[in-house]
């Protein structure tokens, strides 16, 4: 098992601090469970992970998720955001490197507190939503190492589909990819290539704003938080 916790700040989230507990051996029997604690200056979030290797005696892991998440006003999000909910997931290999997913998920956001200089669309946020979906996923990976990568490449696709009950209804579509080369043939120095893409569409309903995609902060430099999208 492993012990971490950590304080840091940003120019994102401000002072941080974070607390870990994960064992990937549970009572002796190949099981893992995680928890983390995550608290800054404007946001608040803990989570708990489950996951069972082998299930049924196939080689399937099938894990479930906690979360709960408190968002607070900052920079361009005019808005104090609140989630809970779950995943429960089951992960195979279809070969040596490509790997699927399919998950089901129930979250619950309450929107509140927004600012009164908002958008129309904004405002129309404000209120309790449920967000009941399925999801499934593709993993490509044909790198050296998953956690410290130094050559090779991967490839991700996802789909989710909200609209299983709930409040909310839409499709999703996301992919990703990285390419890593070391330079001059120095694993101590390597050139990465990475990119992703997004797609959302509502069905017979708008796309609620905090649905979509957004950049900056510390993935779009020159934008604030949410400052782009």
């Amino acid at each position: 098992g492993e012990l971490n916790f950590g304080i840091g700040y940003s120019t994102v989230d401000k002072a941080t601090g974070n607390i870990g507990l994960k064992e990937r051996n549970l009572f002796g029997t190949g099981q893992e469970l995680g928890i983390n604690l995550q608290k800054s200056s404007l946001r608040f979030s803990n989570e708990i992970n489950y996951t069972r290797p082998y299930f049924a005696g196939r080689e399937i892991a099938v894990g479930v998720d906690f979360f709960n998440y408190q968002l607070n006003k900052r920079n361009t999000l005019v808005y104090d955001q609140k989630s809970n909910g779950g995943t429960l997931r089951g992960d195979y290999s279809i070969t040596e490197h490509l790997s699927h997913q399919i998950r089901y998920s129930l979250k619950s956001e309450n929107i509140s507190n927004v600012d009164s200089t908002a958008s129309t669309a904004i405002k129309n946020l404000e209120g309790k939503y449920v967000n009941s979906g399925v999801g499934h996923s593709f993993l490509y990976d044909q790198r050296d190492n998953r956690l410290d990568p130094r050559d090779g490449y991967y490839l991700s696709f996802s789909q989710d589909y909200a609209g299983i009950g709930g409040d909310v209804d839409y499709l999703k579509n996301e992919g990703s990819g990285g390419y890593y080369i070391p330079i001059l043939g120095n694993t101590d120095f390597v050139l990465k290539f990475s990119g992703r893409f997004g797609h959302i569409d509502g069905n017979g309903q708008d796309v609620k704003s905090n649905d979509n995609f957004f950049l900056g902060g510390n993935n779009f430099r020159g934008f604030q938080y949410a400052g782009i999208g």
